[in-house]
């Protein structure tokens, strides 16, 4: 294995001292600015959680119950993306092994991704009676519209910056840039949680058999059932480095303006903490809570096209 290395290691740099001998020198004596336009795919492993409190408002029951039950998932959230960016690139720092420069960019991107549901339990709607039923009574269970749901979203902006050293090399007659980078990467998530529950309660009639009965009459439902709505969303912004690579080649050249196309992959270690929640509590104390977590690496693919200041 180690002796197959080295000569990966020897070919490659073979290889693009080679590039470096045949390739003209002119253009790598000036700065460089560009602009690129760039689309490209964000993926991310997530998880999120719920839990409620205690129903403690008035209910027929008199046992102790939860408003809903604790839920947990995890999923994977992807965003497409669409920007732009400024890189500035050095002249070349020495002769020979592949013209090294220096380069740096910056750039913002808007993410194009669906909402995720990571958690549920029930059916999350607006709380309505069954629909007809043959039996003219019903109990909690048959109140559509109850659960819980945690839903998330990649919020619309992306920030992106980095810098590197590339590497140019000469192949099948077109010119190629390799760009080992270090990389910076923003983005916010935004966290939704909705919790619902109908809960039977005395009604207003004086008929004190109907008040005492765990069902009732399709009639009597909005005199007969208290709705706990609970929802609440929050955002956090997540900020993280790691390594990139590009493999950029020329394609033509616009007066002074070399029009070139690039692909690129970039992993992202976010750092600090991952986790963040919301919460909400209604006028008798009951409550809900979710919480979101990311893992902590993500991943972007991305190409586009670039347009340089490379005057003959």
């Amino acid at each position: 294995m180690r002796a197959t290395s080295a000569l990966l290691i020897a070919t490659l740099a073979r290889t693009l001292a080679a590039g470096a001998e045949a390739a003209p020198g002119d253009a790598a004596r000036h700065w460089a600015p560009s602009l690129a336009i760039t689309t490209g795919l964000l993926a991310q492993d997530v998880r999120s959680r719920s839990r409620a409190g205690s129903v403690l408002g008035p209910a027929l029951s008199t046992q102790p119950q939860l408003v809903r039950p604790a839920t947990s998932g995890d999923g994977t959230l992807f965003a497409a993306q669409v920007g732009a960016s400024l890189e500035l690139m050095t002249p070349r720092l020495a002769d020979g092994f592949a013209d090294p420069r220096l380069f740096a960019h910056a750039g913002a991107a808007a993410a194009f991704g669906s909402t995720k549901n990571l958690s549920r339990e029930g059916s999350v709607d607006v709380i309505a009676p069954p629909p007809v039923l043959p039996a003219t009574f019903f109990g909690e269970s048959a109140v559509v519209g109850q659960g819980t749901q945690t839903q998330s979203e990649i919020r619309r902006l992306l920030v992106s910056a980095g810098g590197g050293v590339a590497f140019s090399v000469d192949w099948w007659g077109l010119r190629f840039r390799i760009k080992p980078s270090l990389e910076y990467f923003r983005e916010e998530v935004r966290l939704e949680g909705v919790t619902n529950r109908a809960i039977l309660v005395r009604g207003t009639s004086g008929n004190v058999e109907a008040d005492t009965r765990t069902t009732i009459l399709l009639s009597q439902f909005d005199d007969r059932v208290r709705k706990i709505q609970l929802a609440s969303a929050a955002t956090k912004a997540y900020h993280g480095v790691g390594p990139g690579l590009e493999l950029e080649t020329d394609v033509e050249r616009i007066g002074p303006f070399m029009w070139t196309m690039f692909a690129s992959g970039k992993a992202t270690a976010f750092i600090g903490n991952l986790e963040f929640g919301t919460n909400a509590v209604n006028q008798f104390g009951e409550t809900a809570a979710w919480n979101f977590e990311k893992e902590r690496w993500a991943y972007r693919a991305n190409a586009g096209i670039r347009f340089r200041w490379q005057p003959e």
